[in-house]
C-alpha cells in the first residue's frame, strides 16, 4: 500500500541571504522546524519542494508548481510549510489556492464523515454484543453454579452414609 504524500514547502526570496553556494541558511532552518514538526505528528512518506532564491510574489515556482500538480493528481495528503509567507505574498491569491485544495478535499472529507457514521453504527452493534455475552455468561455460571450444587447434594447423602458404617 502506498501512502499518500507528505509535502514540506520551503521557499526564500531572491537575495535575501549571502552564501557561497547550495541551500541557504533559511531553506536549512526551515527543514529543521519542519523535520521536527512532522516527526511531532507521525508524517511519514515525506518529498521536499523548495524553492531557493524565489520570490513569493509570484506562483509560477517551480518546486511551488509541482507540489500543487502533486496536490491537484490526489498524490498529496498533507502539506507543510513554517509559515503562509512561504506559500506566497498575495495573500488573496494565498486564500485562494487554500481553498481550492480544502475544495478537492470535500470529497476526503465526506468519507470521513461517512466512515464515522459506520463507526459509530459498528460501536453500538459491539455495545449490543457484549451485553448479550455478559447475559449468556451469566445464565452459563448460574447453570454451573446449580449443577455443581446438585452434584454437591448428591454427594452428601453418600458421606452420611459412609460416617454411619
Amino acid at each position: 500500500m502506498q501512502y499518500k504524500i507528505t509535502a514540506r514547502y520551503f521557499r526564500l526570496s531572491v537575495g535575501d541571504e549571502e552564501r557561497d553556494g547550495g541551500e541557504s541558511n533559511s531553506i536549512q532552518n526551515q527543514k529543521k522546524f519542519l523535520e521536527s514538526y512532522a516527526r511531532q505528528l507521525k508524517l511519514t512518506n515525506i518529498r521536499h519542494y523548495i524553492d531557493d532564491d524565489e520570490s513569493g510574489r509570484f506562483f509560477d515556482r517551480s518546486a511551488y508548481s509541482r507540489m500543487i500538480e502533486d496536490v491537484e493528481n490526489g498524490k498529496v495528503g498533507v502539506c507543510i510549510m513554517k509559515d503562509m509567507t512561504r506559500w506566497g505574498r498575495d495573500y488573496l491569491q494565498v486564500g485562494n489556492a487554500m481553498e481550492s485544495i480544502r475544495t478537492e478535499r470535500g470529497d476526503l472529507n465526506r468519507e470521513i464523515e461517512v466512515t464515522n457514521k459506520r463507526l459509530g453504527q459498528l460501536k453500538s452493534r459491539i455495545s449490543k454484543l457484549q451485553k448479550w455475552l455478559k447475559e449468556e455468561a451469566e445464565k452459563i455460571r448460574k447453570s454451573v453454579c446449580s449443577i455443581l450444587r446438585q452434584e454437591q447434594r448428591e454427594r452428601q447423602p453418600h458421606r452420611k452414609q459412609n460416617m454411619e458404617r
